[in-house]
């Protein structure tokens, strides 16, 4: 029986919808923490149930509520299985409760980890809104790095995280 894991099915889907490269995948990241938009803790290794997590940056800017329609299609792909969508927000002028207002406007559903330090966008190497990262929580490394999809990927408008 050939099972194909979410974390391959993942890969596979973000590879064939950008052509965007895959920059520093299977780079090592550290368990990392932060605390979402709700005030609850994050940590990375406390997620090691889930084959996979999928972080998007963004900056509450126009094109994160333009994919928000993108992102909600995919989180809805991967429903019922061990995948986990997060955003992450490292702006660095991040108000909980102006980021969930906004969150809430645009129809996003998913957490919203604030980096006011930017160290683990850094980490992460996401530099862009909609930039898309792909964890794999047990092994603590980057799997996938690039854009949601092509409309978003370096050389068009997408604004920098």
């Amino acid at each position: 029986m050939n099972k194909i894991s979410t974390i391959a099915k993942l890969s596979a889907a973000a590879l064939l919808s950008t052509c965007v490269s895959m920059a520093n995948a299977g780079e090592k990241i550290s368990d990392f923490s932060l605390v979402d938009a709700k005030g609850r803790f994050f940590q990375l290794s406390r997620h090691a149930n889930q084959e996979a997590i999928v972080v998007f940056a963004q900056d509450g800017g126009r094109d994160v509520r333009k994919a928000a329609k993108d992102i909600a299609e995919l989180t809805a792909q991967f429903e019922g299985q061990p995948v986990e969508f997060v955003m992450l927000d490292s702006t660095g002028n991040a108000d909980k409760a102006a980021l969930r207002k906004a969150a809430d406007k645009a129809r996003i559903e998913l957490r919203i980890l604030i980096d006011d330090t930017q160290l683990v966008a850094e980490e992460l190497g996401m530099t862009r809104a909609l930039e898309v990262a792909i964890l794999d929580p047990k092994a603590k490394e980057v799997v996938y790095r690039g854009a949601l999809n092509d409309r978003f990927a370096e050389g068009k408008k997408a604004r920098r995280a």
